[in-house]
């Protein structure tokens, strides 16, 4: 069903939807949750303010995301709004939770990742804030719990790496270290291709 089905619903029992002092129209909340129960009865007309208010008390943070994308408010609400939804899309909450993207997917997503990280650089404003805000921070117990049962079982892989420089490969076992010692930055760009000071990264080695 139309996700619109339900307003027109609405307007043949009661006539057009108003819109409030902003110009906005009001909005169509579901009073049981359940957006495919349609029913005249399970329909409730309020403002965007009011339809925000009622998830919130609900504690319902996807729907005030979505909601709040159509109203004015701080971008530090919105932020807390992200992260409090994000909370419920952990482990078997998420969707996506235990399927996998294809190849053709993941060729996709790494395209995207190399052409948004390659050239960029933070400030040296940027690094001295995360490192100020990072600096003395500790994990809790628990924390550190939950990444050794998350990591349980899985081991690290370490790669070696083809660098070429002046037409001739080198090998590299530590590409990080590598990088700091030939004073290369910064990092993540040439990791996904860019050519500094003359090194670049050609691939792993099979």
């Amino acid at each position: 069903m139309d996700n619109r089905t339900y307003r027109k619903i609405w307007e043949k029992h009661y006539g057009p939807i108003p819109k409030d002092v902003n110009d906005r129209s009001y909005e169509i909340h579901h009073i049981n949750g359940d957006h495919s129960d349609n029913r005249i009865e399970n329909l409730k007309l309020v403002t965007i303010q009011e339809h925000y208010n009622i998830h919130k008390q609900q504690g319902d943070w996807v729907a005030c995301h979505l909601i709040a994308q159509r109203m004015n408010i701080s971008p530090e609400e919105k932020s807390r709004l992200i992260s409090e939804s994000n909370k419920k899309r952990v482990g078997s909450l998420n969707p996506f939770f235990g399927k996998h993207h294809t190849d053709k997917i993941k060729a996709v997503i790494a395209k995207k990742t190399k052409e948004f990280h390659t050239g960029r650089k933070r400030s040296q404003e940027t690094r001295n804030k995360m490192s100020l805000a990072l600096k003395g921070i500790k994990k809790s117990k628990e924390h550190c719990k939950v990444m050794s049962i998350a990591k349980m079982g899985k081991v690290c892989k370490s790669f070696t790496w083809k660098v070429e420089y002046k037409g001739k490969e080198i090998i590299v076992k530590n590409l990080k270290q590598f990088c700091k010692d030939k004073k290369i930055q910064p990092f993540s760009s040439f990791n996904y291709g860019k050519e500094i000071n003359g090194f670049k990264k050609i691939g792993r080695v099979a």
